[in-house]
């Protein structure tokens, strides 16, 4: 996001008005909670139909979410780095995740207890 100094009895005062940052290329324009849960759904359900992901967001976006599953533990690594191979060719290229890494609007530290609780609320 990007913040912009407000003039406020003429002097400048701190950040007041926040707009957002313009969207990266393949990634989502937006990620808020519905479609932060409705990735979880996804990747609770244990598909890795390819097909499935790429319909779920944009290929770089899905594909560097499979690389980050495949660093979990209890998810079949192998599995998911084909799986995001398949969504974007290069994916699994050091460079490529550490791209993701910083553009990402996945909170790795957030995101995986969540995706945890969701894989346990569906057994």
């Amino acid at each position: 996001m990007r913040a912009f100094p407000v003039r406020h009895n003429a002097e400048m005062t701190a950040p007041a008005v926040t707009l957002p940052e313009p969207p990266v290329p393949g990634f989502p324009s937006r990620f808020g909670r519905n479609e932060e849960s409705a990735l979880l759904d996804l990747i609770a359900s244990g598909s890795l139909v390819a097909r499935r992901w790429r319909a779920a967001g944009p290929p770089r976006f899905m594909a560097g979410v499979a690389v980050f599953c495949a660093s979990l533990t209890g998810f079949d690594r192998a599995a998911y780095l084909r799986l995001a191979e398949a969504i974007d060719p290069g994916a699994t290229e050091l460079e490529r995740f550490d791209e993701w890494l910083r553009r990402t609007p996945v909170s790795a530290p957030r995101f995986a207890p969540m995706l945890r609780r969701r894989i346990a609320e569906r057994a």
